[in-house]
């Protein structure tokens, strides 16, 4: 895991390998399907005014070019 800042705002981004994914997602920078098998990365802010708990559970899996574009 890793922290980013993008638009002043701190992310925790963790990367999945492709032999990790096993369940479909939709990547909220393109709003299509992250397919199983597709390596990938899941963010949170860090800065959530809810706590820690509540950070992950609003966390995100991106494409990981979606991610480095936004």
């Amino acid at each position: 895991m890793n922290v980013q800042f993008k638009h002043g705002i701190e992310w925790s981004v963790q990367p999945v390998a492709a032999h990790q994914a096993q369940k479909d997602y939709v990547c909220p920078g393109c709003s299509r399907a992250v397919q199983p098998g597709t390596a990938h990365v899941v963010v949170w802010r860090n800065d959530s005014i809810m706590g820690e708990v509540s950070a992950l559970a609003e966390r995100r899996h991106w494409h990981s070019g979606c991610w480095r574009a936004a």
